[in-house]
């Protein structure tokens, strides 16, 4: 079963950290997925450095294509890049400055192993506020 899960995270305060060269994102959260038997942990969040397709600098680095049905996977899908195709990473940051308020939008494609059910854990900032959509 394919899934695929859009993370709209809405920054509803101004969010702000202090950040410099070598220091961790403005906000950095994760996603624990399950299908009730494998677990996997997708990291995301805003950082200055960051732009709207793959960031090297930052971890996020294009997965090969979806394993054949029946094997656990999760991953972001990173939004298209002019022709350059669909792109997937275990990490999705994007662009943004401290203080930083806004609406970003992560999406999840999550494809069910053995495990028979889908289990969504999220670690979110205090005034961020998430919803997931089908």
């Amino acid at each position: 079963m394919k899934l695929i899960l859009s993370l709209l995270l809405i920054f509803s305060s101004i969010y702000s950290l202090s950040f410099g060269q070598n220091q961790q994102p403005v906000i950095e959260s994760y996603l624990i997925l399950t299908d009730g038997v494998t677990v996997d942990t997708l990291y995301f969040g805003i950082d200055p450095a960051a732009s709207d397709t793959l960031d090297y600098d930052l971890g996020e680095a294009n997965l090969p294509p979806l394993p054949p049905q029946g094997a656990f996977d999760v991953r972001f899908v990173l939004p298209l890049n002019n022709f350059s195709g669909e792109k997937s990473s275990w990490k999705d940051y994007r662009n943004g400055n401290s203080p930083y308020t806004g609406q970003v939008e992560h999406r999840v494609k999550f494809q069910r192993g053995s495990g028979d059910s889908m289990t969504v854990i999220y670690s979110l900032p205090q005034e961020v506020n998430c919803t997931l959509e089908k």
